[in-house]
């Protein structure tokens, strides 16, 4: 465990160009047990870790895949697991080639470095990016109203027309997923067995082919729902963080799985229009 954490903060300090710096809180834990993410500051050398005198604060998304994968709704599976390291390698070639373009239109982390963790176990690696609370955007929401959920809304569009793609390259969208979301047919086939019969599962392979076949392609974060969203206090502005699942397709999937994740059936019927 000491080697582990030698290693880690060994390769953190490569990154920043410090080795001052503390650990100030976990965020979260990643789905399934994968790692955390955790807020660092940088600290003046000649300060104790006590001390209230911070420089800069960052954060670092630590991958550490567990020996034994449990889905949190029983969808474990060799596949499952592959396909979650995957997401991290994708979600580390974003922020690395991808994301500092982006950020002066639509509001997201800065890439600041990335190592793969050789001591601790395979596939184990970290992600450092910029730290949004500091940047403004320090308001996390569960649910929305349908005022609010504009701005989501108006963050996807700015994306979705940056990253628009009239006519895309074979390898495009290289190193993301070719098929971006979290969500679709060829990826959630114990999903859809242990769906009831009926009309949507009935039109479901139509349905994810023309998606997947659509005119118009661009990139989608792949995972926008309201958990992925970062406000600022005023809620009058917005950051999107959690890019595991980004990759090309139609920007109306990332639209609809917004909305889903934060309006209620009702606010969706009444707002349809």
């Amino acid at each position: 465990m000491k080697n582990n954490e030698h290693e880690f903060n060994q390769l953190l300090s490569e990154i920043i160009k410090t080795t001052h710096f503390i650990k100030t809180e976990v965020i979260q834990t990643l789905w399934s047990g994968y790692g955390e993410i955790a807020r660092f500051e940088t600290v003046e050398p000649d300060l104790d870790e006590f001390s209230d005198v911070r420089d800069m604060t960052f954060v670092v998304k630590h991958i550490r895949p567990p020996v034994i994968q449990q889905h949190p709704r029983g969808w474990s599976g060799a596949i499952s697991h592959q396909r979650k390291l995957a997401s991290y390698d994708v979600e580390a070639e974003f922020y690395q080639h991808w994301a500092n373009k982006i950020k002066p239109f639509c509001a997201l982390p800065q890439f600041i470095g990335q190592a793969s963790l050789s001591q601790s176990c395979l596939s184990s690696k970290m992600i450092v990016m910029s730290d949004l609370d500091s940047e403004g955007f320090p308001t996390r929401l569960t649910t929305a109203s349908a005022e609010n959920s504009k701005i989501c809304l108006h963050w996807l569009a700015r994306f979705h027309a940056y990253n628009m793609q009239h006519d895309p390259l074979d390898n495009w969208p290289n190193k993301l997923w070719p098929i971006g979301t979290y969500w679709h047919l060829a990826t959630r086939a114990k999903e859809f067995d242990a769906m009831e019969k009926g009309p949507l599962k009935d039109a479901a392979v139509e349905l994810d082919k023309s998606l997947n076949n659509c005119r118009y392609k661009t990139l989608v974060h792949g995972d926008a729902k309201i958990a992925n969203f970062c406000f600022s206090n005023d809620l009058a502005h917005v950051a999107a963080v959690d890019f595991q699942y980004i990759g090309g397709g139609c920007g109306v999937k990332d639209v609809v799985y917004f909305l889903g994740s934060c309006l209620d059936e009702t606010t969706l019927e009444l707002q349809f229009e």
